[in-house]
């Protein structure tokens, strides 16, 4: 965030006004019971106040003033968030979710819930643009916005080689690493349940997509195919079960679905574009992994290795900041890239840094068909 551009810290005049919830505060010492909503530095934050009491022995060793609502946008506002079309979804975070799904269904009418996450305290709604940059981004219950972005699968690279990596090895070295009583969760299009190589190994998924989708079918045989085909359709654990789940909702699936049907990782191929922030979606996946120990995360990197973030610290350096999805800025979870036949990061392998400076991708490994099939 730019406090010159994006908030009123360089006025003369301080003083708390009731009509305003949100603050921006510098520092050169942390007042003590203070109530940081986003932190824009180590020595500045937006900051709740409610009350003059709390902003007298705040304003002690701190410098506060009025925050506009352009903090609540996120980075990729500007780019992403232009259409005026009404039927877009955007993505609504609060203090409380349960709040401001109240007030949005008793003041916004013509405001469509799509989907509510607790977890990360965020809803995605339908709505037009101008509701949101008029009315929606006023609410005090509400403290970020995003614009909704359809995922994609993550595609198109280069051909597979399952001794690559040794696993054909490992099945004689160690004959029972083979996947048996895990369920491996795949999240993206729904799976061919009849596939030879995966058959009578799909439990049955209430989260699973209506649309059947090859993509996902490949995956699962990368990772558990039974071989049954053709040879090269011998999974890494041949003995996995799977467990659907659809990505039109970007957010981590219920951890009590994930729970009740044994699934203890899930493979992510899929991304959106280039982004540089950490969002409500990154929220969902860290606030369930740091509560289920159990479950683990594995996402592809993305292909848009020659791209470039189009905001951020690092953005508009070619080849670098190009993860596909502010989820993957996660920290619970793992990314990965991938490697051509001769163990060459492929060109079109999306790279970090991301936004904090933490490296990505963690893992690299062969992608067949790009860094869906290498996660």
């Amino acid at each position: 965030m730019d406090i010159e551009s994006k908030t009123r810290i360089g006025s003369d005049k301080f003083s708390y006004q009731a009509a305003n919830t949100y603050y921006v505060a510098q520092w050169e010492t942390k007042p003590k019971n203070i109530n940081i909503v986003r932190r824009v530095n180590e020595k500045a934050a937006i900051i709740l106040i409610e009350d003059k009491a709390a902003y007298d022995d705040i304003s002690k060793t701190a410098t506060i003033d009025v925050a506009n609502n352009a903090w609540k946008f996120s980075p990729a506002w500007k780019k992403n968030g232009e259409s005026k079309e009404s039927g877009h979804q955007f993505i609504l975070a609060a203090l409380s979710v349960d709040t401001l799904l109240y007030v949005l269904k008793h003041r916004f009418k013509d405001v469509k819930i799509i989907r509510m996450d607790k977890s990360a305290n965020a809803l995605v709604v339908q709505c037009s643009h101008k509701d949101i940059v008029e009315k929606i981004v006023l609410l005090k219950e509400v403290i970020f916005v995003d614009e909704w972005l359809a995922p994609k699968t993550e595609i198109s690279i280069i051909g597979y080689d399952r001794s690559f990596h040794g696993i054909n090895v490992l099945d004689y070295a160690i004959p029972n690493a083979n996947g048996k009583n895990i369920v491996v969760g795949v999240k993206e299009n729904n799976v061919e349940v009849n596939d030879l190589d995966i058959y009578k190994r799909v439990v049955p998924s209430t989260l699973a997509a209506n649309k059947v989708e090859e993509h996902a079918t490949v995956i699962s045989s990368i990772i558990g195919g039974a071989g049954n085909s053709f040879y090269d359709g011998r999974g890494m654990a041949n003995a996995a079960k799977f467990f659907s789940s659809t990505f039109s909702n970007l957010f981590a699936d219920a951890a009590g679905i994930l729970n009740t049907n044994k699934v203890t990782v899930q493979n992510h191929s899929y991304g959106t574009i280039p982004q540089q922030f950490y969002g409500a979606e990154a929220v969902s996946y860290d606030v369930q992994t740091w509560q289920n120990k159990n479950i683990l995360h594995v996402f592809s990197a993305g292909n848009r290795g020659l791209s470039f973030a189009p905001e951020g610290v690092y953005k508009n350096i070619p080849t670098y900041a190009n993860i596909t999805g502010n989820f993957k800025m996660a920290k619970n979870i793992i990314t990965v890239g991938s490697v051509d036949i001769t163990g060459n990061v492929a060109t079109e392998s999306s790279a970090g840094p991301i936004y904090d400076g933490r490296l990505a991708p963690q893992l690299v490994a062969l992608g067949p068909n790009g860094t869906s099939d290498a996660a």
